[in-house]
């Protein structure tokens, strides 16, 4: 028998959607993604609820949304938080003299 999946609230996917690109955002991989390449990283099957939820999200003004031509298909959309909604976060190293802390250097990856 396969695997349980919880049911999660309009507001869990939603938190579910911002971690995810935030996660992608911080891996320095593509920030534009597809409603496929979402589910897919979610565990989800396409339905019109998730297409709904990315609706309204952009509704929102958390994720933007932009049209993209497929040769031979559909027209699809592509999604991504909206820009000042995630950092990427900075690495900080401490500077050492003596073993005591002189300094504190940012490092942007």
């Amino acid at each position: 028998m396969g695997k349980k999946k919880r049911s999660y609230s309009r507001e869990e996917r939603m938190i579910q959607v911002k971690t995810q690109f935030a996660i992608w955002i911080q891996n320095g991989q593509k920030e534009w993604r597809t409603t496929y390449e979402l589910c897919e990283a979610l565990d989800l099957a396409r339905s019109s609820k998730f297409q709904a939820i990315l609706n309204e999200m952009v509704g929102d003004g958390v994720l933007v949304r932009r049209q993209i031509e497929r040769p031979g298909r559909w027209t699809g959309y592509e999604y991504t938080l909206t820009p000042g909604t995630f950092q990427r976060p900075r690495r900080t190293i401490s500077l050492r003299l003596g073993g005591k802390q002189v300094d504190q250097l940012e490092l942007f990856s």
